[in-house]
């Protein structure tokens, strides 16, 4: 019927489904999109210049929001993890911090000190990724975001006296994998200060 025929894909839409599903470079099929919700013509998260109405949906701040709820969906798990190795008095979400109240994700207590993690998702996919050859070599993707968060919390880490080491710049790829930052963070959790003692003598 033609109400079912509307749901169908386009050829080039089909090509720009199974490229994503692939990974791939996103295959725009018009320019000069403009977003009637956010009234954007770009995509922000990848870094384009022009706007896939088919997929925009996804990300934009005004629709569904699929990147803010799968954020918040992995700072959750991630403080749930740590409650459970450091005490529910260990972990504070969102805590702001220096003159400007610059927010993180997550700050956890380890002794005297303390860690402040800030949770991000990036797509390989995306221009720059690929420009840095993010289809071809791993980590790519999570290290370009793990740079251009040190970038972006220098001056106030230095502000408040904290070392660059104890902020972490938690960055998973949209595929699934962990950044190196974010592994090393993980295997190191056993060896912080403040684990719960039940959960070392479990080990």
């Amino acid at each position: 019927s033609a109400k079912l025929s509307s749901k169908h894909l386009t050829t080039e839409g089909f090509r720009s489904a199974i490229a994503m599903r692939l990974l791939l470079p996103k295959q725009l099929t018009g320019n000069n999109f403009v977003c009637s919700a956010c009234g954007l013509s770009y995509d922000q998260e990848n870094e384009e210049t022009t706007l896939d109405p088919r997929f925009h949906g996804l990300t934009c701040s005004q629709c569904q929001q699929a990147r803010s709820d799968r954020h918040t969906s992995v700072q959750n798990s991630l403080a749930q993890l740590l409650r459970k190795l450091f005490g529910d008095d260990a972990v504070s979400i969102t805590p702001t911090f220096g003159a400007t109240q610059r927010r993180a994700d997550i700050k956890l207590q380890i002794g005297a000190g303390y860690k402040l993690i800030d949770v991000t998702i990036v797509s390989p996919t995306s221009v720059k990724a690929r420009h840095h050859g993010s289809l071809d070599i791993p980590d790519v993707t999570a290290k370009l975001a793990e740079a251009r968060k040190r970038t972006e919390y220098a001056a106030v880490l230095e502000e408040i006296g904290l070392q660059a080491n104890h902020y972490i710049p938690f960055a998973i790829e949209s595929t699934g994998r962990f950044g190196p930052v974010a592994r090393d963070f993980l295997d190191s959790l056993y060896t912080l200060p403040g684990l719960r003692q039940d959960v070392v003598d479990v080990d």
